[in-house]
């Protein structure tokens, strides 16, 4: 019994073996009889290179703006009573645009002007008093030279010499304290009178007049409020003397740039928002509302060069490449410097005027580099 089943199983194994011998044998047929794989070429175009004037430039995003705009306060405290003009109005110069209650400074300017005329009136009375002590000391000066002649023949005595000589110090002595007060009185109604002045000053300051014409971009106060002093209360926006400012980090160097065709110089404005560096357009730009974003193309190269589109570069982790077709056409692989980049596309340091370039996406051009035979489509 043991016998016929080593017997089967032997026979099963060579079954299986001979099984799997025929079907190596089929497969290795098949194989021979399979024709090449065939690699499929790569379609691809080609253009010849020229040197041209080559401008190539950046989408930057400009921000409309107007050396004339004016944020409008005043210089005084008080509560308004009137605000005559509303966000979106349009505003000529020296219009009128809200009023302030000036009650109190007419009051302090009728207390200044009283105290003018007093004051005044007070220096004239004090000149009077120095004109009367003036003929006085002259009328003892007088006296006492005649004094002195009967002093010297003995027709006066010495006592009366010397009250004379008291008294003219006297006289002198308050004649120079009267001229000082009013010196003192004097230079009093010159404070008055500043005062005065700033007074009216201050008034004008209630009237909030519009110092350019433009448009109230904001309306920053409301009747029965109170302002302050240096507290904006109107923001005006004009669309005169407009100018595009541009953003521009370090990194990106462009003395030019381009709005609706046409070319305008980059001024630099020497101040940065968020470290990146500030330049504005200035120009004629009626047409324009400040505040509005509006596209600029800026310059980063201009020169006569080979201008390369964007698909004849494959770029790498090291150095980009260019593929070249020769006369014969065999692919020669180039690593090159780009000299400069833009949207209309590149040029390189590399001469390659008259040269034949492939053009293809990125995808199709790493299967050239590794070997793939390619396809013309625009011979």
């Amino acid at each position: 019994m043991k016998n016929l089943k080593a017997i089967i199983t032997i026979l099963i194994v060579l079954v299986v073996v001979g099984l799997g011998f025929k079907i190596l044998k089929q497969r290795k047929t098949e194989l021979k009889k399979a024709e090449t794989a065939q690699i499929i070429p790569s379609n691809v175009q080609v253009q010849k290179l020229s040197k041209e004037h080559v401008i190539l430039t950046i989408p930057a995003l400009g921000l409309v703006k107007s050396n004339i705009n004016s944020t409008v306060s005043t210089k005084v405290t008080g509560r308004v009573i009137n605000v005559l003009r509303d966000k979106g109005d349009f505003v000529k110069r020296g219009e009128l645009l809200a009023e302030i209650d000036n009650e109190d400074i007419k009051a302090k300017r009728s207390s200044v002007n009283l105290e003018i005329i007093n004051t005044e009136n007070s220096i004239q009375s004090i000149k009077g008093e120095i004109q009367a002590l003036k003929i006085k000391l002259n009328n003892l000066l007088d006296t006492h030279r005649r004094t002195k002649e009967l002093l010297d023949v003995q027709g006066a005595s010495i006592e009366q010499y010397n009250n004379e000589e008291s008294l003219i110090a006297s006289t002198k002595s308050q004649l120079n304290s009267t001229e000082n007060l009013l010196k003192t009185t004097e230079n009093k109604i010159e404070i008055l009178k500043n005062n005065l002045t700033e007074l009216n000053n201050l008034l004008t300051y209630t009237k909030v007049i519009s110092p350019v014409s433009g448009i109230i971009s904001e309306k920053l106060i409301n009747t029965g409020e109170v302002a302050y002093s240096g507290k904006p209360l109107f923001k005006l926006s004009s669309n005169k003397d407009l100018y595009i400012e541009v953003k521009i980090p370090a990194d990106i160097k462009a003395n030019k740039a381009y709005f609706n065709d046409k070319s305008y110089k980059l001024i630099p404005l020497y101040s940065t928002v968020n470290g990146i560096r500030l330049y504005k357009l200035d120009g004629a730009f009626d047409d324009l509302t400040e505040g509005e974003y509006v596209d600029v193309k800026l310059v980063t190269f201009e020169g006569e060069e080979i201008l390369l589109p964007h698909e004849a570069i494959l770029n790498t982790d090291k150095d980009p490449y260019i593929f070249l077709l020769d006369g014969n056409n065999k692919v020669t692989q180039l690593s090159v410097k780009i000299k400069g980049s833009g949207s209309e596309g590149v040029v390189l340091n590399e001469d390659l005027d008259n040269k034949t370039i492939i053009l293809a996406m990125p995808d199709i051009l790493l299967k050239i580099a590794a070997g793939n035979p390619i396809n013309i489509i625009n011979r």
